[in-house]
């Protein structure tokens, strides 16, 4: 009896430790892959990171968060009332570890975007497996529009497609293994991504459905109204903020229909086409040039549907989602038809470079699409001959390294473009490096009201940004108005709109901080100045 006990006894850890030891080998080898791409996500977003795109209306972001890691103010909602504050307590909790900078402020962006590489592989991986999954991840490490909008601009909407993907992942974990825990907490993750932005709502709502429409016995579990639950618990902070000011919300959201509606077209003259159908032309356009990489300018229309590049990307992810439909889970596929045909009866603002932000949630979901085709085609090379596996197995991985590595080319073209036109913040940088060399740390620098009328490509307007920029470099600023008395400016530095600096010509002596003196004719917008009092 005692040999008969021992022998299953000592059996048993030999046996178990086989599929304990590969698991574990298996787990450090997939977090080492994933460590690899984050780190060239993160390396590929480096380059330019201050300098491009030129800064949106970011102020009132940025200065909610210095309020907050002050202890001024501790607020439920951004500067537009539809958008959360999760961001602005990131950037608070930034602020407070380290301190306030303007490097601080664009590096909480640029690592969100690195980190958005791992949902994206973790969904790549529930539907395309392992190398799926990678090969989805890499394709959003060198997306150029996710580097340059998402990873490069400290708004809310940085953390809308991190959010997102979480969320996708863990419906898609649910619908593939039937976790019903899974749904639930995707039910949190989706509520706390509405508050990044709302614009994400078809997206999450068509891969709900989908997940739904897979599962229809959920309906009959606690599971679905959990994730219910948890949405609201997720949405909680904004709900409260919604509550406090009596749903001040919908006045702000209907106020900016007509103006977003039309994508700066006068709703009064509809578009040959309908302004639904010339806002879906517009998404869908921007949509095949972000997921391609397409983000330069380029003369015509034409000169992107031509390009077998930019086309190969969204008929792959297209083939992709089909895919994964017929094989039972068009999770996929119903979300992303949502968050294309649904949006344009709301909004026609959709260019790449910065209002691609609204679309980037997609991306994710366009490359994990092309990786499930991928996945399909080495399934069907591997049930092939040795031969045809051989050469398909290598034809496939080049041509997935060609499409990690093609972005990167337009996007270097973007960098060099926005250089060459101003459409970047050398000019932001340039004044607060002679700021800082005339001694503004220690001083005060007046701002002329009359830069909120100096306005960038970029959308931001110079009295705002510097507002924020000197800010967070701890240099103390006052607001200087025309009126005021000029004298009062004597003996301190100032940043002055060009109009501003020609009137005080006659009251104060303006030195340029360039070394410089202006020539008749001053072309730029706004300087810097040391003032003094007039010599008679």
């Amino acid at each position: 009896m005692t040999s008969t006990i021992a022998v299953p006894l000592s059996l048993r850890p030999p046996a178990l430790a086989r599929p304990i030891t590969s698991l574990v080998v298996g787990l450090r080898a997939e977090i080492f892959a994933v460590t690899i791409l984050v780190a060239v996500a993160l390396a590929a977003r480096w380059p330019l990171l201050l300098l491009s795109p030129q800064f949106p209306s970011i102020g009132a972001t940025i200065m909610r968060a210095l309020d907050l890691a002050d202890g001024h103010a501790f607020p439920l909602a951004d500067d537009s009332p539809y958008i959360g504050a999760p961001f602005i307590y990131l950037l608070a909790l930034a602020y407070k570890l380290v301190g306030p900078s303007v490097e601080v402020t664009l590096l909480v962006p640029w690592a969100i975007g690195g980190l958005t590489v791992i949902p994206t592989y973790l969904l790549g991986r529930e539907l395309a497996g392992r190398a799926g999954g990678l090969f989805a991840g890499a394709l959003l490490a060198t997306a150029g529009a996710h580097i340059v909008v998402t990873s490069h601009v400290p708004l809310s909407h940085s953390l809308t497609p991190l959010g997102s993907t979480v969320t996708l992942w863990l419906l898609a974990r649910a619908v593939v293994r039937r976790n019903g825990s899974s749904l639930a907490m995707a039910g949190l993750g989706a509520g706390f991504t509405l508050q990044t932005h709302p614009t994400v709502f078809p997206l999450l709502a068509g891969s709900a459905v989908a997940a739904l429409l897979v599962h229809p016995a959920w309906l009959r579990t606690r599971w679905p109204y959990l994730a219910m639950a948890l949405v609201v618990l997720g949405y909680g902070t904004l709900l409260a903020y919604h509550i406090q000011t009596n749903f001040a919300v919908i006045a702000n959201i209907e106020g900016k229909q007509e103006r977003y509606l039309d994508g700066g077209q006068d709703v009064d003259e509809a578009t040959e086409r309908g302004i639904y159908l010339h806002n879906l032309a517009q998404l869908s356009l921007s949509l095949v040039r972000m997921a391609s990489g397409a983000i330069d300018d380029r003369n015509q229309t034409a000169d992107y549907l031509s390009d077998p590049w930019v086309l190969s990307y969204p008929a792959l992810a297209v083939l992709g989602a089909v895919i994964a439909a017929r094989r039972g889970n068009p999770l996929l596929l119903v979300a992303l038809v949502l968050a294309v045909f649904w949006p344009p009866l709301l909004s026609g603002k959709y260019k790449p470079i910065l209002d691609g932000r609204y679309l980037m949630p997609d991306l994710p979901v366009i490359f994990v699409d092309i990786a499930v085709t991928f996945s399909a085609l080495a399934g069907l090379a591997m049930r092939s001959t040795p031969a045809v596996r051989v050469a398909g197995g290598a034809l496939l991985f080049v041509l997935i390294m060609a499409m990690v590595l093609h972005p990167l080319v337009p996007l270097e073209r973007f960098y060099e473009e926005s250089q060459e036109d101003g459409f970047s913040n050398a000019r932001y940088f340039q004044t607060l490096a002679q700021l800082r060399a005339a001694g503004a740390m220690s001083e005060l620098v007046f701002l002329d009201t009359h830069l909120v009328e100096v306005k960038s490509p970029g959308g931001g307007k110079a009295g705002a940004s510097f507002a924020w920029l000197l800010a967070v470099s701890r240099i103390p600023t006052q607001s200087w108005q025309a009126g005021d008395d000029p004298t009062s400016l004597a003996g301190h530095l100032a940043i002055l709109e060009r109009s501003t600096a020609e009137a005080l010509k006659q009251h104060v002596d303006l030195v340029p901080l360039e070394g410089r003196r202006i020539p008749g004719r001053d072309r730029e917008s706004y300087r810097a100045y040391r003032i003094s009092t007039l010599e008679r």
